[in-house]
């Protein structure tokens, strides 16, 4: 009994010691005997230190049996140093786990950036198949024309040998019957005996004459009609060549055709397969969209896009490759040969000055939907909507040398093309009035500073076309 009136006691004295700093959280002793020690006493009492348990629970400790020696207060700090060990664990592995999602996300993006360069190469390679798909079917376009030229001048000769056989057959069929005639006038002369040809006829010095001039006239019209019959022959032989070379001609204007037919499939099928794989670029347009949002003026644009533009390796065989094709001719020479980028009346010179500081270029007054046509040969490296400069067209001629067309109404080239001197672009707005019409603006820049484009332009005229 004493002993178990003295057991609040302790546990008081414990739970007092547990709150002084130092107590119950300090580790000495032996852990095994600690464990020993617990295991008797919930052996011997298992139901008086559950009922303790309810009534008193400990913090970060297993519960105390009421009868328990004073050493049983050890085993917090044993379990404290378990739960901090536990607690440790993930901290330590989430690193790890970062850095294996970091090496995960490393390796797709490798693969991606690998995937993205086979698909450019690709969409590269269909594009030099489109350039020479479109050589042969100009060519055979050019052969085409060719022929059909030739067969209308061959159609013309026929028509005109058949016209001077016709009228050799005229004038051979009157020779003939003017001979016969002559001839049956001899016939008949020739018949009559000289006596009584002297007898009957007024004058028989005469009649001899014109029996003699009528031979000779017969001979005349015999050697006319071999030569027209000679003549005839030739214009019947010529007529039958002309007929041969027009079935030759014709049978080979279908055999082109039906070439251009196969081209124009297999054109058709390339672009197709380069659109496909073109489209999957589409994060660079993206990119490029995102660097023209955050473009503050058309300076800072283009001088992103130069950024980007050193960044970009130089290869040949990327769909998205900046540089000219080689064979290019340089666009510092295209000086005074540039194709007005479209039909207009020039209102703003370069460097004009005005609400928003000096033009860096020109504005055209257009018509409704003019087209809008690349002034040189060159890469689209921006096609896309800028502000309140509606949509704007950024081509690269190489060499540093840029051109801009802005304020477009709709598009018809897409970012990454390869587009000629005067090749449509685009297309202007709608327009209403005179001060509501349409207008193009237009920069050409070398390097990193504009320059009038004036110049460049071939046989501009001022005033609307």
């Amino acid at each position: 009994m004493t002993h178990s009136s003295s057991g609040p006691a302790r546990h008081r004295e414990r739970v007092a010691a547990r709150r002084r700093p130092g107590g119950c959280f300090r580790f000495c002793g032996n852990g095994m005997l600690a464990a020993a020690i617990i295991l008797a006493a919930v052996m011997t009492d298992s139901g008086a230190a559950a009922a303790q348990t309810r009534t008193r629970p400990l913090m970060h400790s297993p519960p105390v049996p009421r009868e328990a020696p004073p050493r049983m207060i050890r085993m917090p700090a044993a379990g404290k140093e378990k739960s901090d060990a536990a607690a440790s664990a993930p901290a330590q592995e989430e690193p790890e786990r970062i850095l294996a999602r970091l090496r995960e996300i490393a390796a797709r993006q490798q693969k991606a950036a690998e995937r993205a360069a086979a698909l450019e190469r690709q969409a590269q390679a269909l594009q030099d198949r489109e350039r020479a798909l479109a050589a042969r079917r100009v060519a055979i376009v050019q052969a085409l024309r060719a022929l059909a030229a030739r067969r209308a001048v061959l159609a013309a000769e026929l028509e005109a040998t058949r016209a001077r056989l016709a009228a050799l057959t005229a004038r051979f069929d009157r020779t003939r019957l003017e001979a016969a005639r002559q001839v049956t006038q001899l016939v008949r002369l020739h018949a009559l005996p000289p006596v009584l040809l002297m007898v009957t006829s007024p004058d028989p010095e005469e009649t001899i004459l014109r029996m003699a001039a009528g031979e000779g006239r017969l001979r005349l019209a015999a050697d006319i009609l071999r030569r027209l019959k000679e003549e005839r022959r030739r214009l019947e032989e010529t007529e039958a060549d002309y007929q041969r070379l027009l079935a030759a001609l014709q049978k080979n204007e279908a055999a082109q055709e039906a070439r251009r037919q196969d081209l124009e499939a297999a054109l058709a099928q390339a672009q197709a397969r380069r659109r496909q794989l073109v489209a999957e670029a589409a994060a660079a347009r993206r990119q490029m969209s995102a660097l023209a949002r955050r473009a503050r003026n058309l300076k800072e644009l283009l001088q992103r896009i130069r950024q980007q533009m050193r960044r970009r390796p130089a290869d040949a065989n990327t769909s998205l490759a900046f540089e000219p094709p080689p064979g290019t001719p340089a666009f510092a020479a295209a000086k005074g040969r540039l194709v007005p980028p479209v039909m207009g009346r020039l209102v703003e010179r370069f460097g004009v000055a005005g609400d928003a500081g000096h033009s860096r270029g020109l504005t055209f007054v257009t018509g409704p939907r003019a087209v809008v046509v690349a002034p040189w040969d060159g890469r689209v490296v921006y096609a896309a909507p800028f502000r309140s400069l509606g949509i704007v067209v950024i081509i690269a001629h190489g060499d540093g040398y840029f051109s801009l067309l802005a304020r477009l109404g709709e598009l018809v080239v897409s970012q990454g093309q390869w587009v000629l001197a005067g090749e449509p672009v685009g297309r202007m707005p709608d327009g209403g009035a005179e001060a509501d019409s349409p207008r193009l603006y237009f920069e050409l820049h070398e390097a990193d500073r504009a320059i009038d484009p004036l110049p460049w332009l071939a046989g501009f005229v001022q005033g609307r076309s």
